[in-house]
């Protein structure tokens, strides 16, 4: 049997891989559910770097569309953010990829970010929009819940779903009314990075819920592969949004 290392030795021999093989930042993902420079709809887009070393990050616009869009990916737009700083981008689908239209942004970076967004309607009293966080890629769901939602004489819900996985994702939804009973389901495969953009939940595409009591509804949804999922929740008349990501079932 050998013998055995000193305490003092172990911690020489640690000490002396640690600096031979330093640790290396790991990258971190996100995305950006919907972000829009269409028509009257703008998206501004805040970048912030809370680490002690520069950022350099990959942005990627996915186009709306049920269609592969892995070819986006092979043009990322390069930025670098300065350690404990942070970046605008007003009108970012325009300033940062110089196009226009409706889709998800993905974000690749090696170091942590916090990234907030918020797409709006510009009108000619001032602008309605909805704000929310970037979510991180590794939280993509499986399975989840959209509760809180409404369509009625009021209000309607649009939901928006993001496969950013080099896979079909075969998905089941379903809708369930004010008092929790089950209204409809629906299926769809959404195909490898292709986004759907935000489609009322009573136009047909996700379920058929004619005659439903939907003024507080809510949807679950399964999926095969892991997506991102949220729901638009807008005032008729006034047609101020609220933003709502989806939920898994764990609460988080």
């Amino acid at each position: 049997m050998p013998p055995e290392v000193p305490k003092f030795m172990r911690l020489r021999l640690a000490l002396i891989c640690l600096l031979a093989f330093p640790i290396v930042a790991s990258a971190d993902s996100y995305y950006l559910t919907i972000a829009g420079s269409v028509g009257s709809f703008r998206t501004d887009v805040r970048i912030f770097n809370p680490s002690s070393s520069d950022s350099n990050v990959s942005l990627v616009f996915v186009p709306v569309g049920n269609q592969n869009n892995g070819a986006a990916f092979a043009n990322p737009v390069h930025k670098v953010i300065p350690k404990g700083q942070g970046v605008a981008y007003n009108d970012a689908v325009a300033s940062i990829f110089g196009t226009t239209g409706l889709g998800a942004i993905s974000i690749n970076a090696d170091t942590p970010l916090i990234v907030t967004s918020r797409i709006y309607s510009q009108g000619a009293n001032g602008t309605f929009g909805q704000g929310f966080h970037a979510e991180r890629q590794g939280n993509l769901l499986l399975n989840g819940i959209l509760i809180q939602l409404r369509a009625d004489a009021s209000f309607r819900t649009n939901i928006g779903a993001v496969n950013l996985q080099n896979a079909e994702a075969h998905v089941t939804w379903s809708l369930y009314d004010k008092n929790g009973n089950h209204v409809s389901d629906g299926t769809m495969t959404i195909q490898p990075y292709g986004v759907i953009g935000p489609t009322s939940i009573t136009s047909g595409l996700f379920f058929d819920a004619s005659n439903a009591d939907l003024s507080d509804a809510r949807v679950i949804f399964q999926s095969d592969v892991a997506f991102g999922v949220y729901a638009s929740v807008i005032d008729n008349i006034t047609t101020d949004p609220t933003y709502f990501p989806a939920m898994s079932p764990s609460g988080f």
